[in-house]
């Protein structure tokens, strides 16, 4: 399952959870540190909704079609990684998706990690 395209992302995205949470449990001691992201994901995806929208919601991926139509080139995520909690339950029904180029989501998580890990 790990080999499917772009999987491996999805799987680090629900890692981050604990970096980009507003909320973070208490660490076992004072000499653990749970460092936390304070940057935003990109352009109009802020962390928490980000999160929000991982943990309430879904995210996925098509099928990567080599026929160059961009078929399985983004991750896609639902509508709530645009908006807080509140606007997005007064949406209502909806059938809105973002779409995030998985390139960029690669190359956004390595920078994370590696600013979590320093």
């Amino acid at each position: 399952m790990l080999s499917v395209n772009w999987v491996k992302d999805i799987f680090a995205l629900y890692l981050l959870i604990p970096y980009i949470a507003s909320d973070t449990l208490e660490t076992p001691g004072e000499k653990y540190i749970l460092p936390k992201t304070s940057w935003n994901f990109c352009n109009n995806v802020i962390f928490k909704n980000l999160r929000d929208s991982i943990c309430h919601t879904f995210v996925t991926v098509e099928e990567k079609v080599n026929d160059w139509s961009g078929h399985g080139d983004y991750l896609i995520f639902d509508g709530r990684i645009l908006y807080d909690r509140r606007t997005h339950d007064k949406l209502g029904y909806y059938s809105k998706t973002w779409n995030i180029d998985v390139k960029y989501v690669h190359q956004r998580l390595l920078e994370l990690y590696n600013e979590i890990i320093k």
